[in-house]
């Protein structure tokens, strides 16, 4: 699986539960720059809610 998100390529999915998923990924940038990351995607059927979008958020913070 190689899906673009934003500046990072997402490489597999290491797991999801009820309001999002965790990717492991590569960050790209300018100058071949790259670094390995973890990208924590919010679940699409949840993204139309606004309460849970604030919650999922806040707990990035």
């Amino acid at each position: 699986m190689q899906e673009r998100f934003g500046r990072y390529e997402l490489l597999e999915r290491i797991g999801v539960g009820g309001m999002a998923e965790v990717f492991r990924a590569v960050q790209r940038g300018a100058a071949g720059f790259s670094r390995p990351v973890a990208i924590k995607r919010i679940l699409p059927h949840i993204a139309s809610d606004p309460e849970t979008v604030e919650m999922f958020i806040d707990e990035a913070k």
